[in-house]
């Protein structure tokens, strides 16, 4: 997905660009565009997909590290590892009931034992945190070869990458928030927290 085969390599990305000017200059032609403002947007296109590219990179080992972070807090606090991946069951795989009654709202982890209304999702490793919103996204885009990128450059992939980006952003946001809550949770159960002195 993030192969650095084709984006590790300046004269490879120099090379995109230029095919991807080359294939913009042909349809400018037909619109009569102006050739500077054609290379300016081409590769300020290009410079924006390579930076979401890292950005993306580096956001989803925070949200690795923050997940490792929160697994263990929360095993601590007596969930096991699926507590992280909490979600409700889809519409589409729910039971159905005869007569459905408006309970009160009820807090997530009162339900953690009953199967029907929680799914007990544990994956191998984090996915991208745009799986959640849509599974068939992280499948349109690759670094992988030239011809991917250009697909990137052409077909609305720069927006899908800055939708992914800021997925990404929130769930490593509430991871943060998550870890910091539950360490201030942790170190308060100790007497710890009346010892910690701030400084400006």
């Amino acid at each position: 997905l993030f192969s650095a085969k084709v984006m590790g390599d300046p004269f490879l990305v120099e090379e995109i660009g230029l095919l991807a000017l080359k294939s913009a200059a042909g349809e400018g032609q037909n619109q009569s565009q102006d050739s500077h403002v054609l290379l300016l947007e081409t590769f300020s296109k290009l410079l924006e997909l390579v930076t979401l590219r890292h950005r993306l990179i580096e956001m989803s080992l925070e949200s690795v590290h923050l997940a490792r972070l929160y697994k263990e807090l929360a095993w601590e606090m007596g969930f096991e590892e699926y507590h992280l991946y909490l979600r409700p069951v889809h519409f589409e795989f729910a039971s159905h009931k005869d007569k459905v009654d408006h309970p009160p709202p009820v807090f997530i982890t009162s339900l953690l034992e009953d199967s029907d209304r929680v799914d007990r999702y544990s994956p191998t490793t984090l996915v991208l945190a745009v799986s959640e919103v849509d599974d068939n996204q992280v499948g349109k885009f690759s670094f992988y070869t030239k011809e991917a990128i250009l697909k990137l450059l052409f077909h609305s992939g720069v927006e899908n990458m800055q939708v992914t980006l800021a997925c990404q952003a929130a769930q490593k946001n509430a991871l943060m928030v998550a870890v910091q809550q539950a360490s201030f949770y942790h170190t308060s159960q100790w007497g710890c927290s009346a010892d910690v002195k701030v400084s400006l």
